[in-house]
Parts: structure tokens; sequence; C-alpha cells
């Protein structure tokens, strides 16, 4: 966990940003053991969602730190030397975890030890980073967290931080607003929304989307289960949104993650009334409130099934374009 301070520097020079990292797309390249700067990484449009058709427009992939990003998507504030205030330092400190994360998972599953609970939980806040900042999903992040937009920091220093949020120079925002179909409004809000989330706002205090996300966790009112997948050969999607759902959400939230090049992550809040059908008994939910969280984690290979139930979600429900380690996606059909 990390050791929170007060505020996170915004200022930096970084003009290209991720809204899927870098970090993620490494763990799917088509030149895994390349350089950073020459890794890349295949890239399929959309062409028909119900039937699950795919067009790759460039055969040779694409490489990874010009892919899943656009200029000044996250900063909301531009001056004349090219400093910008973001969230990349936010995102980065999410995002430095993902490798190490990924690795101890899948060699818990390698060797069928159990996992810890905590990686579990850091794992899922830096994938749910993808939804909360993903440019296609701004319309439903303020949908889920739109209120944040209408509270601000009471820490002088974090306010004034703040402030340019809501002030400063944006360049790019028609540009952006155009591309996403979005309002100047809703950039705005969600640009809030984002500071909001991500910005500690007081001394080892976790920022508010680790709240929000550890209540959901600790919710004894669902279960959690955690499924990890993993392929010898076959290879896994990675969405242009970060993140699918196998499940409509309306009674059970279950969230599907590409975790690497040959696995994907599955964790599932599953409501207990709901399964029951009917409310739990008194005694019942209240041992459920007085015990443990109990966090259930299983494993499963070459569930071939499960993968082409995953990739179906993933093209029916990203925005425009999914991402691969191979050129032949499993189950995927390709359009020349």
């Amino acid at each position: 966990m990390a050791n929170w301070k007060v505020g996170i520097d915004q200022r930096n020079q970084t003009r290209n940003q991720h809204f899927v990292s870098q970090v993620e797309q490494r763990l799917n390249a088509l030149n895994p053991n390349a350089r950073p700067e020459n890794q890349r990484i295949y890239e399929f449009e959309i062409v028909d969602r119900d039937r699950h058709e795919v067009r790759s427009p460039n055969k040779n992939g694409r490489p990874v730190n010009g892919t899943l990003s656009m200029l000044d998507l996250f900063s909301f504030d531009v001056d004349d030397s090219g400093t910008r205030a973001n969230f990349e330092r936010a995102f980065s400190i999410h995002e430095a975890r993902i490798k190490p994360l990924t690795g101890r998972l899948l060699q818990a599953h390698a060797e069928r030890t159990a996992a810890i609970g905590q990686e579990i939980f850091d794992l899922f806040i830096a994938k749910m980073l993808n939804f909360v900042r993903n440019p296609y999903s701004v319309a439903k992040v303020l949908n889920t967290f739109g209120m944040m937009a209408q509270h601000h920091p009471t820490e002088p220093a974090i306010y004034r931080a703040y402030e340019r949020v809501l002030q400063g120079r944006r360049p790019q925002q028609a540009r952006l607003c155009q591309k996403l179909n979005i309002t100047d409004e809703q950039y705005g809000a969600w640009l809030r929304v984002l500071f909001m989330l991500l910005t500690p706002m007081a001394e080892s205090v976790s920022p508010m989307l680790e709240q929000v996300l550890r209540n959901q966790f600790l919710d004894q009112g669902h279960a959690l289960l955690v499924h990890v997948h993993t392929f010898s050969s076959a290879r896994c999607l990675l969405s242009d949104r970060g993140i699918t759902s196998p499940i409509p959400q309306d009674t059970h939230l279950v969230f599907d993650f590409n975790l690497s090049a040959h696995s994907f992550i599955r964790y599932a809040f599953v409501n207990y009334e709901a399964v029951l059908g009917r409310a739990l008994p008194d005694g019942v939910a209240q041992g459920l409130r007085l015990g443990p969280k109990q966090l259930q984690v299983s494993y499963s290979h070459d569930d071939l099934p499960a993968l082409d139930l995953f990739h179906r979600r993933v093209i029916e429900q990203s925005s425009e374009k999914v991402f691969c380690s191979g050129p032949s996606p499993y189950g995927v059909t390709l359009i020349d």
C-alpha cells in the first residue's frame, strides 16, 4: 500500500497521455523482449460486434508508446513553456504496481499457492483506473461518480491546485470534445471527478477512489470471487476501454480484465440476497457483518470456452479497437 502524502505534484511536460497504461500494453507486446521504445502491439478495428469480426489495419502492429493515448487528454492547465498540470504522476503510482502484482499472481497460479488479499485489491484499483480515466467512458464515469464534481477540497493548498482544474488553460478541449462527442461541461466535470478521486486530501489518507473500491471489497452483502484464467498458447485480447463485463450489471458486479498476453482475471461481487431470492436471515446477516470478509481465489488453465466468452464481450463492449500480442486472436474472425 502507498504511504500517501497530501496532494500529488501535477506539473510535468508529458503531452502524450495513455488511458490504458503502457505497462499493460507491454504485457501484451508482440515483441516483449525488445527494448521498451521498440515494443509493439497488434491493433484490430472492430468491424461487426455481433459476428465478432475485426480487421487489422497494420500487419506489423503499432508502437506501444503511441497506442491507447491522446495528446493532453488529462491536462487541465497548460502554460506557454510546455509545462502542464495533469494526472500523470497520480496514475503512475498505481501503474507501477501492475507488473509486479501480475507477476506474483501468475506465480501463485503456477505454484498453486494462495494469493494475498492485499495484492488482489491493489491490482483491482490499478485496473479500475482504466475505467475512470477512459475517454470513451466519460458519460458512464459521470453517471457513477458525478457527485464528486460537485465537491471541492477544503485544505487550502489542495484547493489552490483544484482551482487550476476550474480555471486552467486547456487549448486541447475543443479538439477532444469533438473527437469524443462530449460537451465542454462533461469534459470539465470529468477532470474534476478525476482530481477528487485521485488526490490524497490528508496525510496518510488514501485517495477517494481507493476508499470507494475498498468499501466495495469489504461489503458483507456480497461474496467476492476472483478467478484467474491462463492459457498455454491462446492469446487474450486487450480492450480499448481496459475493462469488460461478462454479464449484465443489474444484480451482480462482475469485471473482467486482461492480465497479460496469455491470461485474464475476473472479479465477481455476488449479491447474497439475489442468489437466495430473498433477504438474508437475521442471524446470517449478523454473522457476515461480524466475521472477516471472505475472498475466494480460483484458477483454471486452458479453459477455451471461457476465453471465447471473454473475447466476445471484449469485442462487444470496446469502443473502437481491441489489441493483442498475436495476429490471430482465439475465436475472433479476421476480415481482410
